[in-house]
């Protein structure tokens, strides 16, 4: 059975979606620059930019909701507008998360833990190049990259766990940099959490599609 046509106003709430995506994707590039060095015109902007993310997903969840109780679609188009709302919630809280991390840094004055930046810096990069090519997969309905970026995600969020762990023993070993280290295992934090709202986005997109859902991924 071919699939249902969506309707004009779903399909404007899609917009938007895509809009706060590229958004939130500026916001995780600037906060992985920040690990890089302190910058508080930049912290100023993220305030703003996550401001801005918050209402877009407001008004796509108005949007979404409206639409299911003035028209009262059903299978597909149904499945689509939960989806949005599911998904506009995860890029959200991916915003808050690149705040998180640019405030952690905005307090990580010394260097003394440079290979610890580097590599958060580098973290972050890659969960915005997952965020995109999870956006992508989302607007091509394509189930099969949706899956794969959902267990590349899961691996992103093992290493986001395993530099938390890793900033955590040197708060032990190294007493001198205890402060910095705290703020950097915050940082790894706030991305293993963004790579988990990675991999929910991967699953509302199969959602869409097929209509199943597993829960057992979500925050």
């Amino acid at each position: 059975m071919p699939a249902e046509p969506n309707s004009p106003r779903l399909d404007n709430s899609a917009l938007t979606v895509y809009a706060l995506a590229e958004r939130v994707e500026s916001m995780l590039v600037t906060a992985a620059d920040q690990l890089q060095g302190c910058d508080l015109d930049g912290l100023k902007r993220l305030d703003e930019a996550g401001r801005q993310a918050q209402r877009l997903r407001l008004a796509i969840e108005i949007d979404c909701l409206g639409l299911i109780a003035a028209q009262k679609p059903h299978g597909s188009q149904l499945r689509s507008a939960v989806a949005m709302i599911e998904v506009a919630s995860d890029l959200e809280q991916m915003a808050g998360q690149a705040r998180r991390i640019a405030r952690a840094d905005y307090l990580v004055l010394d260097r003394g833990l440079a290979s610890g930046l580097d590599g958060l810096h580098r973290l972050s990069v890659q969960v915005q190049t997952l965020l995109h090519q999870a956006m992508e997969a989302d607007a091509q309905r394509d189930e099969a990259a949706a899956q794969a970026l959902l267990a590349r995600a899961r691996q992103l969020e093992l290493l986001g766990q395993a530099a938390h762990r890793e900033m955590w023993i040197l708060i032990q070993h190294r007493p001198r940099h205890r402060g910095q280290a705290i703020h950097l295992a915050r940082s790894a934090n706030q991305l293993r959490l963004a790579a988990r709202r990675v991999a929910s986005i991967c699953k509302w997109t199969m959602f869409a599609i097929r209509g199943e859902a597993d829960g057992t991924y979500r925050i």
